[in-house]
């Protein structure tokens, strides 16, 4: 792997953190104030469920990435 293909894959690393970062706020948020009219039961599968559709999307553009053991 040249330098090229590991500053992208980097800079990959880099967005997907910051994604998550995001959607674990906006996670928190909703479910402040969604559990004041939802059962704990829903919210709670909500919460699990709750980044599945971008993570679909987002692999579907990027791919799934391999894993890699170094030995």
């Amino acid at each position: 792997m040249n330098n090229h293909e590991l500053a992208g894959k980097m800079v990959s690393g880099y967005f997907f953190a910051i994604l998550t970062g995001i959607f674990w706020g906006l996670q928190g948020t909703f479910g402040k104030v969604l559990g004041k009219k939802l059962s704990p039961p829903v919210l709670t599968w909500g919460m699990f469920t709750f980044t599945l559709p971008f993570m679909i999307i987002m692999v579907s553009v990027e791919g799934v990435p391999p894993i890699v053991w170094n030995d």
